[in-house]
């Protein structure tokens, strides 16, 4: 159930998963959170993790998938890498590509 009550202590809670879990990504997730405010809801900070893992989850979906149409030859890999907005060197790398 959504509160609007504020973390009183957020920032620790944040470097609290950061240590536990050896990952800057709550830091990172407290800081966006919490621009322009001085306090935040544990749903705002949760939103900002899930938000960011909802664009990564979109980025190597549309990865995979453009990988899978150069593979089956419906499209070049120069277009893929355009669409994924990379190089052709770092298309290939990110997405596995080892034939020209």
């Amino acid at each position: 159930i959504p509160s609007d009550a504020k973390l009183a202590h957020a920032g620790e809670i944040a470097d609290f998963f950061r240590v536990f879990q050896n990952d800057e990504r709550f830091i990172t997730a407290y800081n966006e959170a919490k621009k322009d405010k001085e306090e935040i809801t544990m749903c705002e900070f949760v939103d900002k993790l899930e938000a960011r893992g909802e664009a990564k989850g979109r980025a190597e979906g549309m990865l995979n998938t453009l990988a899978d149409l150069v593979k089956k030859g419906i499209i070049t890999i120069s277009q893929a890498a355009e669409q994924a907005k990379m190089s052709v060197d770092e298309f290939k790398e990110k997405a596995g590509i080892t034939a020209a």
